[in-house]
């Protein structure tokens, strides 16, 4: 570095204490740097695995939404079928065996 800076000034200890600290600085950024780009492949994989997740979710639900349409198609039907059967029963008008006892 240059003892003077254009206007004549004398920066030439606080240059060096800024190289010095820039010295001991860039060996820790590289180490965050790191750091940080290992913790970014950690959430993608992490994401990744939630988006898998959720997709299964979907299908579960999916699935679940199926089988209870049919289930309330069944739950209709047995109500119709009751339905005829209490008609039909009626018609019979058929006594109990202890009705004439």
């Amino acid at each position: 570095m240059y003892p003077y800076d254009v206007y004549g000034y004398d920066f030439g200890p606080y240059d060096d204490y800024i190289d010095d600290r820039q010295a001991q600085v860039l060996p820790r950024l590289e180490r965050l740097e790191v750091e940080n780009r290992r913790q970014v492949q950690e959430l993608t994989r992490i994401n990744n695995e939630i988006l898998r997740i959720n997709q299964e979710i979907r299908r579960i639900n999916q699935e679940i939404a199926r089988m209870n349409q049919i289930n309330v198609e069944q739950t209709q039907r047995i109500r119709r079928l009751n339905e005829r059967l209490r008609v039909i029963e009626n018609r019979m008008n058929i006594p109990f065996m202890g009705d004439n006892y």
